[in-house]
């Protein structure tokens, strides 16, 4: 199975390099100065206590918790709990387990996966998943048990239990030997989506509450406010929005984002790092290949070559910003530059949050990839924003852009959609190359329209005919309509 359906991705993002190479320099310090105990809420996929391990902790002086299934199975087995109390079912079945603890956690692990790949929507993408997970068990369980063998060699014998969070830090808070590593989730009740099942499998899960991203961190702040142990929380906030006013380590993560790492008592980890440490997004191209902008008189003939680069959102947003003259809407994901003989005549952003999120089985969008936009450069007589349409109606153009982790998004897409907000019941723009789907009143005085189509194959050099034939059509359209009666 792909990188994307492990749920050791969700920890990817946040506990990147920087910081653990930050956080490794802090817990290599810290038993000389008398801290003898690690402790990790909100354990995740463990990242983090092998950071520790490979600074010099023993699993033993390491307590971890969490409360997700996954979190659990794999923290139990380190522990060397019983998994068999996890009381995991599936459709109020007992799931039966092999003899040996670590088969029983691979096994768990897969069941989960599992289940929670059938709670995707019905289509034959999944379901081909679904075959793959059941007629290739073995291969899977056997790829599992290779990554827990390789967690147990580093940090068996850790603690774990599944706790709430706060009941945990409750616990530790007032003990002047203890680090408290603490990455709490980012998204409301992003960890109960992901592991979604549709309630089909159910385990002893403990008491806990939901962690809310918008208020937790300032609890946890004051919670460690003067407290005897030392904090360590990651954040990830607009630049200067901290819930700390010394962060100890900042990385640019992204267009107005930071990652931030907080403590209670930033002047002690300061001692050992000589002050706070910050890691530069470093500035993207804006001009790949130092490629011009299509002047707004250049000849597109039948000659010309049309071409589709995938870039980095930043580079959609740069050029967004310059034809749009307007704030930027909702992020494409997944972007390219439209280029005309190497000029960039526009740029293209597609999401494919219709498709990997996990809506219900019957959204009428779950086989659509979302098209955010398709913006050409201005032009003197040419409908540049047309081509650009017609070159995203490609499927090939979305190809391009897929990773390792959206390719199965990419290939399972059948069609595009696309919302329109526009003062008309009818967007010109779109006249001829998608269908209106549905229409509504957007108040005051306006209308929210949908549409859709299915993938086209076409190549560039036809799209661009299809697009020249069209825009000679309608330009002597235009001039007729001019001449006086």
């Amino acid at each position: 199975m792909p990188g994307f359906t492990s749920p050791a991705i969700l920890f990817l993002n946040s506990w990147d390099s920087p910081e653990r190479a930050f956080c490794k320099q802090v817990f290599g310090a810290l038993p000389s100065r008398g801290y003898t105990r690690y402790v990790e809420p909100c354990a995740g996929a463990f990242a983090m206590p092998m950071v520790a391990e490979n600074s010099g902790w023993k699993p033993a002086a390491m307590e971890c918790s969490d409360t997700s299934l996954y979190s659990a199975i794999v923290g139990d087995l380190l522990a060397g709990n019983d998994l068999a109390a996890l009381d995991v079912r599936v459709d109020g079945d007992p799931v039966e387990l092999p003899e040996e603890p670590l088969d029983q956690a691979a096994h768990l692990l897969w069941v989960q996966l599992l289940c929670r790949t059938q709670a995707r929507p019905e289509v034959d993408y999944w379901k081909t998943l679904i075959d793959d997970l059941t007629d290739n068990r073995q291969t899977h369980v056997d790829s599992i048990t290779k990554r827990l063998a390789g967690l147990m060699e580093r940090l068996a014998g850790l603690h774990y239990e599944p706790l709430d969070m706060w009941d945990h830090m409750e616990r530790v808070v007032n003990d002047p030997h203890t680090i408290v590593n603490c990455n709490p989730p980012t998204y409301f009740k992003g960890f109960e989506r992901f592991f979604d099942t549709k309630d089909r499998l159910t385990w002893n899960v403990p008491d806990y509450q939901f962690f809310d991203p918008a208020t937790g961190v300032d609890r946890l702040v004051r919670m460690f406010d003067g407290a005897p142990a030392l904090m360590l929380c990651l954040q990830q906030k607009p630049p200067g929005q901290a819930c700390h006013p010394t962060p100890v380590f900042a990385r640019d993560l992204s267009l107005g984002q930071y990652v931030y790492l907080i403590s209670n008592r930033p002047d002690e980890v300061f001692a050992i790092t000589g002050g706070p440490k910050v890691s530069r997004h470093q500035v993207p191209d804006l001009t790949p290949g130092n490629l011009p902008v299509m002047p707004n008189d250049y000849a597109i003939t039948a000659g010309s070559v049309v071409e589709a680069v995938p870039v980095k959102q930043p580079v959609a947003d740069y050029y967004r910003a310059l034809w749009m003259h307007r704030l930027i809407g909702d992020p494409g994901g997944n972007n390219l530059l439209l280029l005309v003989d190497k000029q960039v005549a526009g740029i293209i952003g597609y999401s494919l949050a219709s498709l990997s999120k996990p809506y219900t089985s019957d959204s009428r969008w779950s086989k659509h990839a979302i098209l955010r936009f398709a913006i050409g450069a201005p032009h003197k007589t040419l409908r540049v924003t047309r081509l650009a349409t017609m070159v995203a109606l490609q499927r090939s153009t979305l190809e391009l852009t897929a990773t390792p982790a959206t390719a199965m998004f990419v290939q399972a897409s059948e069609g595009i959609v696309t919302v329109e907000y526009t003062r008309r019941d009818e967007s010109k723009g779109l006249r001829g190359l998608m269908t209106r789907i549905e229409k509504r009143k957007k108040p005051p005085d306006g209308f929210q329209l949908i549409y859709a189509a299915d993938w086209q194959d076409h190549d560039y050099g036809r799209v661009l005919t299809d697009f020249l034939a069209k825009e000679a059509s309608w330009g002597k359209a235009r001039a007729a309509a001019k001449q006086p009666a």
